[in-house]
């Protein structure tokens, strides 16, 4: 059987080679993008088998890239997102960091 291969799109290299770490233990094969430009460019050329997602890239919003994606290639997509710092009158009335 083939190794999963999987990209990973985020513009902090640490947050990449982290995730990236993590799935080669896991024995996939990992390609890694720090813009959408170029997550599109990697895409096209390697075809992985799923993509880990930030969402506040820099340079394109991660929803409009998932769409360009999507438009592409039927890749499962999981998205992830961060929130810098949230103070506790951001966070949702129940207390939950959502």
């Amino acid at each position: 059987m083939m190794a999963a291969t999987v990209l990973v799109v985020d513009d902090e290299r640490k947050i990449r080679e982290l995730v990236g770490d993590y799935l080669r233990r896991e024995g996939c094969r990992v390609f890694d993008a720090a813009s959408g430009e170029e997550a599109l460019a990697v895409t096209r050329r390697q075809r992985p088998d799923l993509i880990v997602l930030d969402l506040g890239l820099p340079d394109v919003d991660g929803a409009e890239l998932s769409r360009l994606l999507r438009a592409e290639s039927a890749v499962p997509i999981v998205t992830r997102a961060w929130r810098e710092q949230a103070r506790p009158e951001q966070l949702p009335p129940d207390g939950k960091d959502a």
